[in-house]
């Protein structure tokens, strides 16, 4: 809880120390963690059809980087479909 996530063109900092940017982060703004929440970056593959500006891309994800420790409980499906899992 309390963690300062601060954007910037370059990087991205977490309470203070530096992080290479990730595709679609803003490029300016900043957050504070609430707590019993995480900030996890989307990762996506992402086709842009039609004019789809970045700005409005990277809002959308910051909607689903904050994350609760609710959507974290529970225990993994021994088989997704077809694929049977190999987390313990």
């Amino acid at each position: 809880a309390d963690d300062r996530v601060m954007f910037s063109n370059a990087c991205y900092f977490v309470n203070g120390i530096g992080h290479t940017n990730l595709p679609h982060m803003p490029t300016e703004g900043s957050l504070t963690v609430a707590e019993k929440h995480w900030f996890v970056w989307p990762n996506l593959a992402i086709s842009g059809h039609g004019d789809v500006g970045e700005a409005r891309l990277s809002e959308a994800l910051m909607g689903l980087s904050d994350v609760s420790q609710s959507n974290f409980l529970g225990t993994p499906f021994k088989h997704w479909l077809w694929r049977r899992q190999t987390l313990p």
